[in-house]
């Protein structure tokens, strides 16, 4: 731990994507490269503060001075997340996690045939507005990657969720925006 600002705060960040099987080879996921909560984690712990991190797959290496755990899926996440929050004075949930997952996976490899292919997709749980509801005093910084209407849908999960900050931006893949880049524009709003 250092000498800083944040000198004394346990802080938990959430990077990264999170993978959601659908048979033992395929998955439903998304772009993050999970930069933005690797940097965040890097931030807090440069600033003083106790960081533990848990990161879904990426290919950049991890922060050094800072308490890392790897998971794959949303509820692997939600698991680590939820069993340790209570221990934690902020919660910075920058890892894109998906909304929804294959109500089944299956133990073997869809196999190709003519026609379509029908895959039920079953809502996850909302790791951000649990773990607030959990520790009602947790310091909470949401993200909201939008393609349309950034600020308005962010003020919207900021009330929806009761967080106390939401960062907003764009995030399009094909426009090189958000995801992926070491760039980014973002807006900060505060309960």
């Amino acid at each position: 731990i250092g000498h800083g600002l944040l000198d004394g705060y346990r802080v938990l960040v959430t990077a990264g994507p999170t993978r959601e099987p659908i048979d033992p080879v395929r998955f439903i996921s998304n772009y993050s490269s999970g930069k933005m909560g690797y940097a965040i984690a890097e931030c807090f712990k440069d600033s003083g503060a106790n960081v533990s991190l848990i990161s879904g797959p990426v290919q950049i290496d991890k922060p050094d001075g800072v308490d890392h755990k790897f998971i794959e899926t949303s509820s692997e996440m939600f698991d680590e997340v939820m069993k340790s929050i209570n221990d934690y004075d902020v919660f910075v949930s920058a890892a894109a996690i998906s909304d929804y997952k294959p109500s089944d996976t299956l133990a073997h490899k869809y196999k190709k045939e003519d026609g379509s292919l029908q895959i039920n997709l079953v809502r996850g749980r909302d790791i951000l507005k649990c773990a607030k509801e959990k520790n009602k005093n947790i310091y909470a910084v949401g993200f909201s990657a939008e393609t349309e209407n950034i600020k308005d849908n962010a003020i919207r999960k900021l009330k929806e969720k009761k967080i106390d900050m939401i960062i907003a931006n764009e995030a399009n893949h094909p426009k090189g925006v958000g995801f992926e880049s070491d760039n980014n524009e973002i807006i900060i709003i505060d309960k």
